[in-house]
């Protein structure tokens, strides 16, 4: 019903807003005629000149205000708080870890071996299908947000003076093809990340 009613008055609201101007123009000559009738003409002129002026005065107040509420509101400029090094590493270490900790557990390796063989092909094919995905999974979820910032991370550490073979040892192994101890390697970069920036001054 509401829809209905919003299209109607789309269909007749130009003709509305004619009939409005008309019926206010026509009441407004009249209240002229009435106020002018039995005046003098330069009584008359003045009268005019007034209301011209009124007249104009409300246009341009209206046009002004319309404007105004329709022009953008500029808030002005915040200024962020820098956030320091140590907040952004453990900002860094807190999403790795619910990342690494919304993977299931990384399939047993000797129970897929003891189940399928030494070295052979349906041994292969399960490595394969059930770990090695797993690890690609891991490695390209580690690349895709989390290693541009680690890295980044890292050279500002070791600017600050926070340097540590350890944890450069963990963002090596992070960048091979991932394998047994790809979790490891990760979980060794967060613990190295909070240490360094723990040191920090």
């Amino acid at each position: 019903m509401r829809e209905w009613l919003r299209e109607q008055w789309n269909d007749i609201k130009g003709n509305v807003k004619y009939g409005a101007i008309v019926f206010v123009a026509g009441v407004a000559l009249t209240a002229v005629g009435i106020l002018t009738h039995g005046l003098t003409w330069w009584q008359q002129s003045i009268l005019l000149f007034v209301f011209g002026l009124v007249l104009a005065w409300a246009i341009a107040a209206t046009v002004l205000s319309i404007r105004r509420s329709n022009a953008p509101h500029l808030s002005p400029p915040t200024t962020k708080t820098p956030v320091s090094l140590r907040e952004r590493v453990f900002v860094l270490c807190n999403e790795m870890s619910a990342y690494a900790g919304e993977r299931q557990q990384r399939p047993d390796e000797e129970k897929l071996f003891a189940q399928y063989g030494n070295g052979g092909k349906e041994f292969a094919e399960h490595y394969d299908a059930e770990i090695q995905s797993w690890d690609d999974k891991l490695s390209a979820g580690y690349w895709l947000y989390f290693r541009d910032r680690a890295c980044s991370l890292r050279h500002e550490l070791v600017i600050n003076g926070a340097s540590d073979g350890i944890l450069d040892k963990a963002l090596s192994d992070l960048d091979r093809e991932a394998k047994r101890g790809y979790t490891e390697s990760l979980r060794t970069l967060m613990e190295r990340l909070r240490y360094a920036a723990s040191t920090l001054p």
